[in-house]
């Protein structure tokens, strides 16, 4: 759809539909990456006590998360 309506968006899209409500796409993509940065540092004990108790070498294996955001008027 050419509206703007679908389901998933690209990044440049969504920042254009921003923009275009008059938001500040800067801001908020700076907020969702701070957000993100913390949420990870929280877990950092816990994450790291895991791989210490089951792996011989940290650097054999990797974490993959994922983040669901959502924004609102505000």
């Amino acid at each position: 759809m050419e509206d703007g309506s679908e389901l998933k968006w690209d990044f440049a899209t969504f920042r254009a539909k921003l923009e275009s409500q008059g938001y500040d796409h800067g801001k908020i993509f700076a907020d969702i990456e701070d957000t993100i940065v913390k949420t990870i540092l929280s877990v950092e004990p816990l994450l790291t006590s895991g791989i210490s108790m089951f792996l011989k070498n940290k650097t054999c294996c990797f974490e993959l998360f994922g983040f669901d955001i959502m924004l609102d008027s505000k």
